[in-house]
């Protein structure tokens, strides 16, 4: 048969029908190969799902596309993702389920989650399957749909659906692609799952890690972890606080170091047998603290494995069993204490029950058993004692047992050595609840104690005598206050019979005592009262007893105590009463010559405070002047005659000075102020002192010190000044011919904050005989009386500069030979100041004293026209341009006040009609937006003064005689801005 010929139409059919599938094949390729891209881009199921039905619909042209999930309960497949037109079709139709037997259950969708494979039908409109469903889906232009069950890990979880346009559109080649399509979701979903658990095994795993170090750092025993060789890699907070050093200190086989000496060879055997042996260890062992500190624990290592079950470490913990440690040694302390207190015990001791059994027994001394202790251990109290002894011990047995204590019942028993008498004491043993009660039986002996009980007897007729004839007055009271016994010297003292004393207690005592300040005593605070009340003796009470038949006073020192029974109740109080009147009249002299002293004392300072006023007031003048006129042009003649003035004015402040300061040594007042200082600036200037001097008698003044002293140091500038010049004043008095040297050296090697230093005064002079040593040290003494003749002076240089040394911590020594010379020398220890650049510039602008310039309003209060005259001098020298007021008392001051309004006031203290204090008080309370400084003029040197006129108002002070120095530099601290 001939083939037919296809025709050119025919031909054209085929070519497109194969077009479109074609292009139907790259549709559905695509759409797997954009479901793979969302695989691997997606990690969300949710997303993934609606994605999937968007591409359904975008790449594979699909009419619709949704993704429903089973409901495990209700068995029911709810659509979680939806894409293409579906204009409600999913809420139109209803449910779909899994159960065969409900409506929903037996389309595409139900029929492939129940088989778990693929259903197709290719025409909606023929097939009853999609009976339930045809119209709906017709209307919507569903023609085919193609349901592909969803699965994860080999269950059926949902259902992939979706709906074509066309008629038989899934063929084999397109129905296997989106069956792969579900397979990669599948791989997906599987994928999502194993992510979600393998993070919540790092979570768990992290938990877990994170519990153990929670665990580890609050657990109440120390935690460590090791690797094979034993080097640590983990401590927790608590072993850290056990062995007492940090987490970095213990790592490795830096906690080894930890470990006490004692212990540390048997914890290296321990841990080498567990890292061999590869099991759990415990041992007790020791550490060291830095601190010295030691510390007992119980450790225990266990080995870790890995998942191999592999051992890669240990695991340990130590527990602080300190306390333990200690109460075991103090048991073991404690045990051999009662060991060795129980076998010094003199008494025999037995253990026996209610009934009298013997079990146990202990004696120092076996000679006071009637028979050996393996005879009567077991045997009846009954069967080893006489009658009467046994009924003793039964006795007191019982009222132990009533009574829980059982003591003082006597017994004798008849040994070789004649009569013994032994005291019973019993007590129940502490015994656990459903025991026999035993019970301790303490046998004394108490034959020396009986004997000497009636040597007593015989002896207490010998006592009366004796306490009748003793020197103090003995009074015995019973609990009640009430006297029971006295002896003859009681009644003396007292005052009163001894048959009306033992009549007497608190409550109708008829003695009067008096207290030291004379003022009669209350009944509460009689002697007896004091014992009764507080149970405790009292020592060296002085009082007084008032007799009152003649109203004489007998002074007494009281001594008593109480005699306590076995419950520390009093049973008796004994008083002593020793006659001290003679004591206590030669007491009240002595108290009133004190009062005397201390007057006299402070009358001879008030004259001391007057005398430096009223001395020092003409020698403002004499110094003053004589300064000023010594400035001015002069003859060489009236030169010397100022000079000599000058100089004689000055040695007799020096002379007030010496008496003054000796006086404020004796007196305590002296204190030291204590500042920073430049020493060689000061050794320098003392030296400069006396170059005049030393010229004039042509000696050589040289000043050595050592390169390693330091320049600046702490120390009162005023007093080490003062006792250098005493010291070199001395030299020059008494040196003729020859040297003078000050050395200034360091006797002890330089530490860090303090020096050691020697000052040593040097001269060539007339020396000092040996015999006069001492006396020349002694204030108001000189070596002679031809030495005050010939050289003159106080004699206080020496004694003052000795006392100043006192004060730090020093004295002064002496070398000399008669006709030689003497070396004057004293060692001090001063602190150093690292301050030298601040000390310079202090001391620098100290010395630069500049001219005060413009016109001031100067105030000058003194009642002395000689210092007033005087001071007016010095200040026109200072301030050119001042203009200067003038008061000679205080209420003469405060109108010059209020009428001139002065920059600045100089006050002189002691004044008539109103001093200076007074003056100031006044000035400061008028004052109201003002500040006018006040500088006092005084003439005191005490420091109590100085002090007085701080606090008075005054802002600064100057000691007359004035320096003008001293003046200058107040008025430019005051007047200068």
């Amino acid at each position: 048969m001939k083939e037919k010929k296809t025709t050119h139409d025919e031909l054209l059919i085929k070519i497109k029908n194969q077009e479109q599938k074609m292009n139907k094949a790259k549709r559905l390729y695509l759409f797997v190969s954009r479901i793979n891209q969302l695989i691997v881009r997606i990690q969300d199921r949710k997303q993934l799902f609606q994605e999937v039905c968007d591409v359904a619909i975008e790449v594979g042209k699909f009419k619709m596309a949704w993704i429903g999930l089973i409901n495990p309960e209700t068995k029911e497949v709810l659509p979680v993702s939806v894409g293409g037109d579906h204009q409600d079709y999913l809420s139109i139709i209803k449910s779909i389920s899994l159960s065969p037997v409900q409506k929903g259950g037996n389309g595409p969708a139900g029929i492939a989650m129940r088989t778990a494979k693929y259903q197709v039908c290719n025409a909606i409109e023929d097939d009853p399957v999609m009976q339930p469903w045809r119209n709906e889906a017709l209307k919507k232009g569903f023609l085919s749909v193609m349901a592909i069950p969803i699965k994860m890990f080999e269950t059926v979880i949902g259902v992939f659906v979706i709906y074509a346009a066309e008629k038989n559109f899934f063929d084999d080649e397109e129905i296997q692609l989106l069956d792969n399509a579900a397979s990669d979701v599948t791989f997906a979903l599987e994928f999502f799952e194993k992510e979600k658990m393998r993070k919540r095994a790092e979570e768990a795993v992290a938990q877990s890690e994170k519990r153990f170090h929670t665990l580890t750092e609050v657990s109440p025993v120390g935690i460590y972890r090791t690797d094979l060789t034993g080097a640590t890699t983990y401590v927790n907070q608590r072993w850290s606080q056990i062995v007492g050093i940090s987490f970095e200190q213990s790592m490795g086989s830096g906690w080894y170091l930890a470990i006490h000496p004692d212990d540390q060879v048997k914890l290296y055997v321990e841990w080498k047998k567990v890292v061999k042996d590869r099991e759990k260890s415990l041992l007790e062992y020791r550490f060291i603290k830095p601190d010295g500190t030691i510390v007992w624990v119980i450790g225990q290592a266990t080995p870790e494995t890995d998942a191999d079950n592999q051992i890669i470490g240990f695991i340990g913990t130590i527990t602080d069993i300190t306390e333990r440690k200690q109460a075991e040694n103090r048991f073991i302390t404690t045990s051999k204490k009662m060991e060795a207190i129980i076998e010094a015990i003199p008494d025999m001791m037995f253990e026996i029950n209610l009934e009298g059994k013997i079990f146990n027994y202990h004696s120092p001394n076996n000679e006071m058993l009637l028979m050996p202790p393996t005879l009567f251990i077991g045997k009846n109290v009954k069967d080893v004692l006489p009658e009467d002894a046994a009924s003793v011990c039964f006795s007191a047995l019982k009222e132990a047992h009533e009574k829980g204590f059982s003591r003082g019942k006597q017994y004798s028993l008849v040994l070789n050595g004649g009569v013994f008498w032994f005291e019973l004491s019993l007590a129940p043993m502490r015994e656990d609840e459903g025991k026999e009660q035993h019970f301790i039986v303490i046998s004394r002996d108490i034959t020396d104690a009986k004997l000497a009980d009636e040597a007593l007897l015989k002896s207490q007729e010998r006592y009366s005598g004796l306490l009748d004839n003793l020197g103090a007055g003995i009074v015995v009271h019973a609990p009640d206050s009430s006297i029971i016994m006295c002896n003859q010297k009681a009644s003396e003292l007292l005052g009163r019979g001894i048959d009306n004393l033992l009549q007497s207690d608190v409550s109708n005592f008829e003695l009067r005592f008096i207290n030291e300040d004379n003022s009669l005593m209350v009944t509460q605070d009689f002697p007896i009262s004091q014992i009764i009340k507080s149970k405790k003796p009292i020592k060296n009470v002085t009082l007084g007893i008032l007799h009152s038949d003649n109203n004489n006073v007998v002074w007494v020192l009281v001594n008593g105590f109480p005699i306590l029974d076995e419950k520390g109740n009093i049973e008796e109080a004994v008083i002593s009463f020793i006659d001290i009147t003679e004591q206590k009249l030669m007491d009240f002299e002595i108290k009133n010559a004190k009062e005397q002293a201390e007057a006299a004392n402070k009358y001879k300072t008030d004259f001391l405070a007057n005398m430096s006023h009223e001395i020092r007031t003409p020698l403002n003048g004499i110094i003053g002047f004589t300064s000023l006129l010594m400035e001015t042009k002069l003859d060489e003649k009236q030169q010397k005659y100022m000079l000599t003035t000058n100089e004689s004015a000055t040695t007799l402040m020096d002379i007030v000075n010496d008496i003054l300061d000796f006086s404020k040594i004796e007196a305590g007042k002296l204190e030291l102020k204590i500042e920073e200082i430049n020493l060689l600036a000061l050794a320098n200037q003392v030296i400069a002192l006396f170059k005049y001097q030393a010229t004039q008698k042509q000696i050589d003044l040289i000043l050595n010190i050592d390169s390693n002293v330091p320049e600046f140091v702490f120390v009162d500038i005023l007093r080490l000044k003062q006792i250098m010049v005493n010291l070199l004043g001395n030299a020059i008095k008494f040196t003729q011919k020859g040297k003078i040297q000050l050395d200034i050296e360091v006797v002890l090697p330089v530490e860090t904050d303090f020096v050691h230093l020697r000052f040593s005064v040097k001269d060539t002079g007339i020396g000092i005989n040996p015999k006069n040593r001492d006396k020349i040290f002694h204030s108001f003494v000189q070596e002679d009386n031809s030495t005050s003749r010939q050289f003159g002076g106080t004699g206080l240089g020496l004694a003052i500069s000795n006392q100043l040394l006192e004060l730090m911590d020093s004295k002064l020594e002496l070398e000399s030979i008669p006709g030689e010379g003497s070396n004057f020398y004293f060692c001090i220890v001063l602190r150093k100041s690292n301050s030298k650049n601040q000390l310079q510039a202090k001391s620098k602008n100290m010395m630069q004293v500049k001219p005060i310039p413009g016109s001031k309003k100067v105030l000058i209060v003194e009642d002395n026209k000689i210092n007033m005259f005087l001071a007016k001098t010095l200040i026109q020298k200072i301030i050119p341009d001042c203009s200067i007021l003038e008061a000679f008392d205080g209420e003469q001051a405060i109108e010059q006040y209020k009428i001139q309004q002065p920059d600045i006031i100089l006050m002189d203290i002691q004044m008539p009609n109103k001093n200076g204090f007074e003056a100031t008080y006044e000035i400061r309370k008028i004052e109201e937006n003002t500040f006018t400084p006040i500088v006092a003029l005084t003439a005191g040197i005490f420091i109590e003064e100085k002090e007085e006129c701080l606090k008075s108002g005054m802002n600064d002070y100057i000691t007359k005689p004035i320096i003008p120095s001293d003046l200058e530099i107040v008025l430019n601290k005051w007047l200068m801005d």
